[in-house]
């Protein structure tokens, strides 16, 4: 799905006279139902739970195109709209709807209404008493990254109206991370039933644009790493090295890795027998042909993970040929995706009804639909006459990660409606 802005959108508008978007200015809105303190200065942490948050600001302090004015947390949702700006300039508020239990769905769209129509009502009386030349433009960007979707529509009766108060001087923008629903593991098949797309047609309708479908983006920290270190793993003299870099083009000794453990007491927590069953595979098949193989974690998991950048990780992805990944059984789309891209190895993901924009099948990915066949890519992309393929669609994966995914590609593509920085 592609973001469609609205036709009378005054940046859109520019950016085809002009061919360049003006600064915009953004000041960051957090609905926490919890309460509990958030990081906003002291930079991405990338924590579960925090990624609207954390990819929000990385994009927003990475593109040129957006100065942060201000963030504010309004908790338990108390209404303050002290936060309103008094110089005259348009403003954008992003709400992280993942925040938000699903009970509470409603509330918090009844709560950006009122504090909606408050901020409205405080510009115009500023407007009328010459504090304010004009009402500044509100922009509302309302963010879900639930790993699940499972509401019916997006668009409430809360949410229509919140639409119609902005009017024509604002909007307010849909965007989403999850829309496959129905996925699950079956027993009978020994693998998942990738369920189906979400059909949002009638939210776009209510929105008057379409729903922005948004992957998890290259995490900064690990894309730094890699652009630092992959040199040091580049052969000194080798025809696989082009003009133009691509950390594809390295010494890998390692065939393939799944960041998975196979040593287990115990069938692993839930939302995971897919990774347990793609770890056997890897490690039986390693058995067969003798395949050099990582089966395990490299780096801590959960929030330690998400929080810094492991240096064993980091090799990993740097010395291996084939990176698998296996995606929760319940929900498409994780980080180690393009983790595992932006290490230039060849990457085999299992079966992905949303893959992300400028990936295809072998061409900068390889996706496997079966237990099977994964055995099957296996062995055909660690045979020797087909090194020049792997290395083919593991550097056209690469440059995918680089040239699209990168936080501040991902608020340009919301705000602008198409990639600016390159």
């Amino acid at each position: 799905m592609k973001l469609l802005l609205q036709t009378n959108d005054p940046i859109i508008k520019q950016l085809t006279r002009t061919g360049e978007p003006p600064l915009t200015k953004v000041r960051i809105i957090l609905f926490d139902h919890k309460s509990r303190p958030i990081r906003f200065r002291e930079g991405p942490t990338w924590a579960i739970g925090d990624e609207v948050l954390n990819i929000c600001m990385d994009g927003f302090e990475r593109s040129p195109y957006f100065e942060i004015v201000g963030t504010s947390l309004i908790p338990d949702f108390n209404v303050d709209p002290s936060f309103v700006l008094e110089e005259n300039e348009d403003v954008v508020w992003v709400v992280d709807m993942r925040r938000i239990v699903l009970r509470q769905s409603y509330s918090i769209h009844r709560q950006l209404v009122i504090l909606a129509n408050a901020t409205i009502r405080d510009q115009e009386e500023k407007v009328v008493s010459g504090k304010l030349v004009r009402r500044p433009r509100l922009t509302i960007v309302l963010m879900d990254f639930r790993d699940r979707f499972s509401a019916n529509t997006l668009c409430t009766k809360a949410i229509r109206e919140l639409i119609s108060l902005v009017g024509d001087n604002g909007s307010v923008r849909n965007v989403v991370q999850p829309v496959v629903r129905g996925r699950k593991w079956s027993d009978q098949r020994n693998f998942i039933v990738p369920g189906e797309v979400w059909d949002c047609r009638p939210d776009n309708e209510c929105f008057g644009s379409s729903t922005l479908h948004v992957s998890y983006t290259v995490r900064s920290d690990y894309a730094e790493a890699v652009m630092k270190s992959f040199p040091q793993y580049q052969p000194i003299s080798s025809q696989a090295i082009t003009a133009e870099q691509n950390a594809a083009d390295t010494e890998r000794h390692i065939d393939v890795a799944h960041f998975w453990p196979h040593e287990r007491d115990k069938p692993s927590e839930a939302h995971a027998k897919l990774r347990d069953a793609v770890t056997d595979v890897i490690k039986e098949t390693s058995d067969s042909k003798g395949f050099n193989v990582i089966v395990d974690f490299v780096s801590a998991a959960a929030k330690q993970g998400r929080s810094q950048v492991s240096p064993k990780y980091v090799e990993a992805l740097l010395t291996t040929k084939i990176v698998v990944v296996a995606q929760r059984d319940d929900w498409e789309d994780h980080y180690r995706l393009f983790e595992a891209i932006i290490g230039g190895a060849l990457v085999m993901t299992d079966t992905m009804l949303s893959l992300p924009e400028g990936l295809a099948h072998k061409e900068s990915i390889v996706v496997y639909n079966s237990l099977a066949e994964l055995r099957e890519l296996l062995s055909y992309y660690l045979d020797p006459r087909n090194e020049a393929e792997r290395l083919s669609i593991a550097r056209a994966g690469w440059k995918v990660a680089i040239s699209l995914h990168r936080t501040y590609h991902w608020m340009e593509r919301i705000f602008f409606g198409r990639i600016i920085t390159m």
